[in-house]
């Protein structure tokens, strides 16, 4: 179990909003330089991760773009080039991908949508699908006012 803001203050004596600034915000830099070591030295020494479930909601931002390709390789499969692209471009953002494969039927039926489209998981969708635009589809994303990006769609 990774360590948590609550045992890393307990640690160091410090208040866990204090932690949580040196470790999560811009505003490390308004404490001492050695504080913020001592911080980040117990830190890693409990091996403390940042929860991003925690920083999305206090953000309300989830730094990931969703892709939804279809399964089939003549509607939706992209390139390893243009994938690798869209990785480059996220990574210089410090942004991440989730990919979802997805049947075709899923995408034009009007029934269950795929997971990634049914929660808030993602900031925006880049959806590659080689056939026409599915209008189910494109009329939820319009709904959820869903930020996407279409290619190999006419």
């Amino acid at each position: 179990m990774s360590a948590s803001l609550k045992s890393i203050a307990q640690r160091t004596k410090l208040s866990v909003r204090t932690v949580a600034y040196i470790l999560n915000t811009d505003r490390a830099k308004l404490f001492r330089p050695e504080t913020r070591e001592r911080v980040e030295a117990v830190a890693a020494e409990l091996g403390y991760r940042p929860n991003s479930a925690a920083k999305a909601i206090r953000t309300g931002r989830f730094d990931a773009v969703g892709l939804i390709q279809a399964i089939s390789r003549e509607r939706g499969l992209m390139s390893v080039f243009t994938l690798a692209a869209i990785e480059d471009e996220l990574l210089q953002r410090d942004q991440r991908l989730v990919m979802s494969m997805v049947p075709d039927s899923m995408l034009e039926a009007d029934g269950k949508l795929p997971k990634i489209l049914r929660e808030w998981s993602v900031d925006g969708l880049i959806v590659s699908n080689s056939a026409c635009a599915p209008r189910s589809l494109s009329a939820t994303l319009d709904e959820q006012r869903v930020p996407s990006v279409w290619i190999n769609t006419k």
